[in-house]
């Protein structure tokens, strides 16, 4: 191994276990290796060292070393970790971090196969995969950032392509009406208060998946609060009772970047956090709790969202920092900025098992998606489309749709008295 790094594998295979049960530290040349400290599962730190090896693998892949327990991965794969390293100096080739810890001993250093980290973002995941899942896939900033490419993709007419979305009787008469009289539907939707219609659709996945069978729910509705306002407000788990008179609280679980207007931060673009809320439906004796992960961010023009019902579209190039934070502090939500995506996705297995007794029953938002546009000349106003997938055990499939619906139209309802 000091004659050829490239060996260094083959030698940590044969004696991985030996060094465990023999050594707590021992000198290799130039790499100091060390028995991994135990440590608590709140530092969420996995023990590692790093070594240089020539190219082998793509940025962020991570490989599985079979039969040893061990892991490879490319440094910024672990953005979340903070590891203590000593290196060779060998001239260009990559750093590689390994983790050498049992895999039944630290979860954060397993590898999560690129295949998982894909279809974990999709609009619906897999089975097999969400059975797999470890609650770590969200801790890569770049699975946080698909997830949002999916929440627009899911709220735009693009979902058609997988989503079999029906209006309900009131907006099928409504979008009846708008083709024999053109602006019917703006109308419509731009009344005050809660005059205002909300446009909702039943839609069903045309694929197998986790939740496949329960029904997705999509409404478009004019909120009276500005895009970044609305916002800020999901966000905000201080203030999740103001709108939600069934929530007994939420939490913030895990917090890895702070402000929705965030650019170029250590976890990308906006907030991102894992929070933990637990409701009480009434004529229930149950809690009903749910782990979610939850990003937010403004829209820019790669999104490519195209105009609302009242013309807003909400992206900006976001080149110029101090013009869009010139833009932020007045409120100019005109149709060529200021809206946002808010994306959530529950956070299965691993260590977010359900807390507790046995009178909570975990429920999953499988997917939450609020695309936040501009109303073009009303700054405190927002044309929202909002989709949501969730899976309860509490409540029969058959209801389902009848739930969903019913919980939807009263979000909007509970926002706009928030102005009353």
């Amino acid at each position: 191994p000091q004659q050829d790094p490239t060996n260094m594998m083959s030698f940590m295979s044969s004696r991985h276990d030996r060094l465990e049960e023999e050594l707590s530290s021992f000198s290799l040349g130039q790499i100091e290796w060390k028995r991994p400290r135990r440590r608590s599962r709140q530092e969420d730190i996995s023990s590692s060292k790093v070594i240089q090896l020539p190219p082998m693998t793509p940025e962020n892949e991570i490989v599985n070393v079979d039969g040893t327990g061990l892991g490879l991965y490319m440094t910024s794969a672990m953005p979340t970790t903070t590891t203590t390293t000593t290196s060779m100096t060998i001239p260009t080739v990559p750093t590689i971090t390994i983790s050498y810890e049992k895999r039944k001993v630290v979860d954060l250093a397993m590898p999560i196969s690129p295949a998982i980290l894909k279809s974990v973002c999709q609009p619906l995941v897999p089975q097999s995969t969400w059975s797999a899942l470890t609650g770590k896939e969200f801790y890569i900033p770049s699975s946080v950032q698909e997830l949002a490419k999916t929440g627009i993709r899911t709220a735009s007419s693009e979902s058609q392509g997988y989503i079999d979305w029906k209006p309900d009787k009131a907006t099928s008469k409504l979008l009846d009406l708008e083709s024999t009289h053109p602006g019917a539907l703006k109308e419509a939707l731009a009344k005050d208060g809660v005059e205002g219609q909300v446009l909702v659709f039943m839609g069903k996945f045309k694929e197998k998946g986790h939740g496949s069978d329960l029904p997705v729910v999509k409404t478009r509705s004019i909120l009276p609060l500005s895009p970044r306002d609305f916002c800020n407000l999901l966000m905000d788990s201080s203030r999740v009772k103001s709108y939600n008179k069934m929530s007994l609280g939420r939490v913030d679980k895990v917090v890895f970047q702070t402000g929705v207007d965030t650019r170029e931060g250590g976890f990308g673009q906006g907030e991102t956090k894992i929070v933990r809320n637990l409701t009480k439906p009434p004529l229930t004796k149950k809690t009903i709790e749910f782990v979610t992960l939850m990003h937010a961010r403004p829209l820019t023009s790669q999104d490519q969202v195209g105009p609302g019902i009242l013309g807003g579209t909400g992206t900006t190039n976001h080149h110029d920092k101090d013009e869009h934070e010139a833009d932020s502090s007045t409120n100019s939500n005109s149709s060529s900025g200021g809206g946002y995506i808010v994306v959530s996705r529950a956070i299965p297995g691993g260590d977010w098992n359900s807390e507790g007794d046995g009178d909570l029953t975990r429920s999953e938002i499988l997917l939450g998606v609020n695309l936040v546009r501009p109303v073009p000349g009303h700054p405190n106003k927002s044309e929202v489309t909002a989709v949501t997938h969730v899976h309860s055990p509490s409540i029969p499939t058959m209801l389902a749709g009848t739930v969903g619906v019913k919980g939807a139209v009263d979000f909007v309802r509970d926002i706009r008295s928030l102005q009353d």
